[in-house]
């Protein structure tokens, strides 16, 4: 057997043992003898929801991974990292598991040998002949074109979302050479089918021309919950539609515009699109991380949005161009609003005079949970103002301060004293909460039965 750390010779002998509490198991295994018989102690385990499977295998070995897995009736989530199998290796191995008694739920699969022309059958049995409702199509190294599933695979998609009987709850396929003619046809396969809650097409090709067909689907749609278009080229053009279709539909609540080429333009939009959003429905989660061109301007808009919006309750701008003007009026914006629960400014050139104005927002705020300010030009007086912040706020749970020479704050424990403080009183606050749940529904059934006698 190759050489295991203490941790995974820990899960061995857990699976040796069919621990009832193993219930997530990782497993990265080479094709030797050793590992194979590694791969089969799985059998012994009854409790797996969730495998994580790396290995390195041919073809012509993919019956002992169902071999392994066909005894056990757990598993909900399923990932394999498959680099070596090629097209038929996989429709073997997936008609191989439809046997599998295990309700899986979510399929990830992970490989750079899965090609447009030998992907139908496999997609067709992944989405229609089992139980999943989750799929995610990773294509891990982007040197491999010739072998991803590319526009020409994206209509066996299409037909088989169009045979499905129920909604997709998550689509990836990510990394996989689409193009905007490939986001025609996959919007279209969605408007056959019975819908897709949530749908991630990181890393592909799609341009300005790709954004503006998933915004004409976005208006339409009300089924979408969430888009990741992360890594694509929109540039600001795209995000401006994308934006402008958030106007309309209320159901969409996550948007991940990463490393898109976005710009002030485009997020000044999006800004737009949070100060018009009604009380109950619209944005929640907004990722911009990684547009350098997004500056002080676009996020000085989005403050002034957030002191009204009352939907978004994630804002993360990561390694952009934002500095102490755009910084500072996020900061002020926490002093009225009530809703956002994380704020996400690593990497930008903020520094102590957004410290300190976040130091005073916290001190009113009582909705943010999460603040990262990891790799800014904050110092010791910023990170001092907001350590004397946390000893007065009690909803703080995780805060991240690093400044650009990666130095951790200096009073580290003393930081997580006051976390360990506030992660109690939300757990006091959570079990009072279910408590009044269960309360309230109680006095429900006992109105019911009040009006049935």
């Amino acid at each position: 057997m190759s050489k295991h750390s203490e941790k995974q010779r820990s899960l061995l002998k857990r699976l040796e043992e069919n621990d009832s509490t193993l219930t997530s198991v990782s497993l990265s295994l080479s094709s030797s003898p050793n590992d194979l018989s590694t791969l089969q102690r799985l059998r012994r385990s009854s409790h797996i929801q969730e495998l994580n499977l790396s290995m390195s295998l041919a073809d012509d070995q993919v019956h002992l991974i169902a071999a392994a897995l066909t005894p056990i009736t757990s598993i909900q989530t399923l990932c394999l990292d498959l680099q070596e199998v090629s097209d038929s290796g996989f429709a073997r191995l997936i008609n191989l598991l439809k046997d599998c008694p295990s309700p899986i739920k979510r399929f990830e699969l992970r490989t750079n040998r899965l090609s447009s022309d030998g992907s139908a059958l496999i997609i067709e049995s992944l989405l229609c002949h089992m139980t999943i409702n989750e799929l995610d199509l990773y294509a891990t190294e982007l040197d491999y074109y010739d072998l991803v599933i590319g526009d020409s695979g994206v209509k066996h998609i299409r037909a088989a979302l169009a045979k499905r009987n129920k909604p997709m709850k998550y689509l990836g396929i990510r990394q996989h050479g689409i193009t905007d003619l490939g986001v025609s046809v996959l919007t279209q396969g969605i408007r056959d089918s019975p819908g897709v809650y949530s749908l991630s097409l990181q890393g592909n090709g799609i341009t300005q021309s790709g954004a503006s067909v998933l915004a004409r689907f976005i208006k339409e749609t009300d089924t979408l919950k969430s888009i990741d278009l992360g890594e694509n080229g929109i540039g600001d053009e795209g995000a401006i539609v994308l934006a402008q279709a958030l106007c309309v539909n209320r159901t969409v609540h996550h948007v991940n515009l990463k490393a898109c080429g976005v710009g002030d333009g485009g997020a000044m939009r999006f800004a737009e699109a949070l100060y018009n959003a009604p009380d109950t429905r619209g944005l929640q989660i907004l990722i911009l991380d990684f547009n350098n061109k997004v500056g002080d301007a676009a996020v000085e808009m989005i403050a002034q949005a957030l002191k009204t919006n009352r939907t978004v309750k994630v804002l993360s701008v990561k390694y952009c161009r934002v500095g102490d003007e755009g910084g500072v009026q996020v900061a002020r914006s926490l002093k009225e609003n009530d809703c956002l629960e994380e704020l996400h400014l690593d990497g930008n050139d903020v520094g102590d005079a957004t410290a300190l104005e976040l130091a005073e927002a916290i001190k009113i705020n009582r909705t943010l949970r999460h603040l990262h300010l990891s790799n800014t030009h904050i110092r010791n007086q910023g990170q001092d103002k907001l350590i004397d912040a946390l000893k007065v706020n009690n909803t703080i749970l995780s805060i991240s301060l690093t400044d650009t020479s990666g130095s951790r704050v200096s009073e580290v424990s003393a930081v997580e004293g006051l976390l360990m403080k506030n992660r109690e009183l939300e757990r006091v606050r959570e079990e009072l909460e279910k408590v009044k749940k269960e309360r309230d529904e109680a006095l429900n059934k006992l109105e019911l039965l009040g009006q049935n006698q």
